[in-house]
Parts: C-alpha cells; structure tokens; sequence
C-alpha cells in the first residue's frame, strides 16, 4: 500500500468512527498512525514531527476522554438524553 492509499485509508476509518464516538475515533487515529510508521515516515512525515503528532494525540486523549472511555462531550450527551437525567452507569458525580 503506498502512503497516500494508507492516509486516505485511516482518513476514511477515522471519519466513520467520528460518526460515532470523538474519542474512539482519535485513538483508532492513534493506533493506525504508530501501526503505519514504516509506511508514512520519512515519505509523508518527517520521523521528529510524527513522534510529536502522535503524544499530542496521547495528551489530548488523556485530556478528553473519562474512565467510561468516552468524551465530556459525549457523556453529556447520553446524560442529558435519558429520561430521568440521571448519569449513566460507572460515573459518579
């Protein structure tokens, strides 16, 4: 697989998981970034500024995403959704 084919394929994966759930999405970036390594560095990206790419990810996960695996955004989704307003299972508040 060349690096444009492997990009357009993460990209394409990433944007289906965005659907879904930010955080799942950024650590499938993540995973499929370091998975790829050997593809994308150094043709698309210099190895120095993938490395950094990648633990700005890392920060921005630890940042984003609760003990129940998902974003702020995506608890208070799911909290202000449901009936009875209460927060879901495994949260304490």
């Amino acid at each position: 697989m060349t690096p444009q084919e492997t990009l357009h394929s993460i990209g394409q994966r990433f944007n289906e998981l965005r659907r879904e759930s930010m955080a799942a999405a950024y650590r499938y970036l993540q995973e499929a970034l370091m998975s790829n390594v050997d593809v994308l560095v150094p043709t698309v990206i210099p190895l120095k500024d993938f490395l950094a790419t990648v633990a700005e990810l890392e920060t921005f996960l630890k940042g984003s995403v609760s003990q129940t695996g998902q974003s702020p955004i995506e608890y208070l989704q799911q909290w202000l959704g449901t009936p009875d307003s209460k927060p879901p299972p495994g949260r304490v508040m």
